[in-house]
């Protein structure tokens, strides 16, 4: 689908790449598919946002066990887990991950 190889997705690219797959989209379709998974509002979809967007919703134990954790790693109830305190992940260190952020 990423036809130039810059890891973003265009409009254009989104309709090509459906068509790939056997979907024909028009350039409406395929502007307001941008339009739902650009999330930073670039005008493009990066790899992250191409797969949030495919992910399906947390089932309901998922989601309890999910926030369960959270609370846990939580220690000041600031909604933040600090890696500081809790070190989760190597890739997190020194910083701080917000309520949302974890939960993707």
């Amino acid at each position: 689908m990423d036809d130039n190889r810059n890891k973003k997705l265009t409009a254009d690219e989104i309709q090509y790449g459906a068509q790939d797959f056997g979907l024909q989209l028009s350039r409406e379709q395929a502007s307001n598919l941008l339009k739902f998974m650009d999330k930073d509002n670039t005008g493009s979809v990066n790899f992250d946002e191409f797969l949030l967007a495919l992910q399906p919703p947390m089932t309901e134990s998922r989601l309890s066990f999910v926030t369960m954790a959270f609370n846990e790693l939580d220690t000041s109830g600031d909604k933040q887990i600090d890696s500081k305190v809790n070190p989760i992940n190597p890739n997190t260190l020194n910083r701080s991950l917000t309520h949302d952020a974890y939960y993707r």
